[in-house]
């Protein structure tokens, strides 16, 4: 699956979701940082003559850094916050909008601005959802133009 397809799957995945989805967080995750194994900063006694040495985990690393970030995926789906730090670490340059459900509105609506070419909307059950929509429009616009 080429990274377009892979966006436009998740893309699918968030506009059907109707709240948070730990799979959706993810792949979403998947998008920004590698999976392998760190020493967390622990130790554990295993070993002839009671010997401690480091434990090691998988864990969610940052590219750019090598170090680890999280054990789990992050709540990209259940809070605003992170999905803001999503959208500012995935599209640093972006500019972003959030609207919040309304008496005539029953959805989430949020827009990503790339540059004045490329604003992109996400229609979401959730504003949250929405937010994350719009990027990864964005990021479908920019892969599709390298």
């Amino acid at each position: 699956m080429t990274r377009i397809e892979e966006l436009r799957s998740l893309l699918e995945k968030l506009d059907a979701a109707k709240g948070p989805d730990r799979q959706i967080d993810a792949a979403l995750m998947a998008l920004l940082y590698v999976r392998g194994r760190r020493n967390l900063g622990t130790q554990e006694n295993s070993g002839p003559g009671g010997r401690w040495v480091p434990v090691e985990d998988d864990v969610w690393i940052d590219p750019a850094t090598d170090k680890w970030v999280s054990t789990g995926a992050l709540d990209f789906t259940r809070s605003l916050d992170a999905a803001i730090r999503f959208v500012e670490r995935a599209i640093p340059q972006a500019e972003w909008e959030v609207k919040s459900k309304t008496s005539y509105r029953d959805f989430g609506l949020a827009f990503v601005r790339l540059n004045d070419l490329t604003r992109v909307g996400g229609e979401c059950e959730t504003p949250t959802l929405s937010l994350l929509a719009a990027a990864l429009g964005v990021m479908i616009r920019q892969d599709g133009r390298s």
